[in-house]
C-alpha cells in the first residue's frame, strides 16, 4: 500500500514538474471600472506530455467574462499551450496580476492600474459647465379632448345602465 502511494506520488511530481516557463501578457496595464482587459497566458513544455490544460476560474479583484479556446503548437522539441482571457475590475487600484498556471510555478506578476475616472489632459482648454436651457411651456390646452372624454363616459354609462 505505502509503496503504489510513493510510485504515484513520483509519478504526479514527475508530471507537474515537467512545464519549464509560463508566461502572461495583457494588452493594456491602465484601464477604467469595467472596461475589458484581454490577459494572453502561454506555457512552453519540453518533449510531449501526455495531459496538459491551463484553466483560471478566479482572479481576486477581476472578473473573468469570455476564454478562448487552448491553442497547442509544437515548434522543435516543445509544446507551446496559449489560452486568451477576457476580463474586467470593479474596484478601483493598482492591482497586481499573477495566476498560478500549474503547481510546479506561477508567472511574473503583472501590474493593472484600474481608475475610476478619465485622466483630464491639461492641455486642452478649459470648458465650463454650460448654463440650464429654458424650455418653452405649452401653454394651448386641448379643451376638445376633455369633451371627448367626458362624451365616452356619458355613453357607456347609458350604455351599461339604460333607462
Amino acid at each position: 500500500m505505502i509503496r503504489t502511494l510513493l510510485i504515484i506520488s513520483l509519478l504526479g511530481f514527475s508530471i507537474t514538474s515537467v512545464a519549464q516557463t509560463g508566461t502572461i501578457s495583457v494588452d493594456k496595464q491602465r484601464i477604467l471600472i469595467g472596461e475589458p482587459i484581454k490577459i494572453t497566458l502561454q506555457i512552453k513544455f519540453p518533449g510531449k506530455p501526455d495531459t496538459v490544460s491551463i484553466a483560471i476560474d478566479t482572479l481576486p479583484h477581476f472578473e473573468l467574462l469570455d476564454s478562448s479556446e487552448l491553442v497547442k503548437r509544437e515548434e522543435a522539441s516543445e509544446l507551446i499551450l496559449e489560452k486568451s482571457y477576457t476580463i474586467t475590475s470593479w474596484d478601483s487600484g493598482l492591482w497586481v496580476l499573477s495566476p498560478p498556471m500549474s503547481k510546479a510555478f506561477t508567472t511574473e506578476p503583472i501590474r493593472i492600474k484600474v481608475d475610476w475616472t478619465s485622466p483630464f489632459d491639461t492641455a486642452q482648454p478649459y470648458h465650463d459647465i454650460k448654463d440650464v436651457v429654458p424650455v418653452e411651456k405649452e401653454t394651448e390646452h386641448k379643451w376638445y379632448w376633455y369633451l371627448i372624454g367626458l362624451a365616452l363616459l356619458l355613453l357607456l354609462f347609458l350604455l351599461f345602465f339604460p333607462t
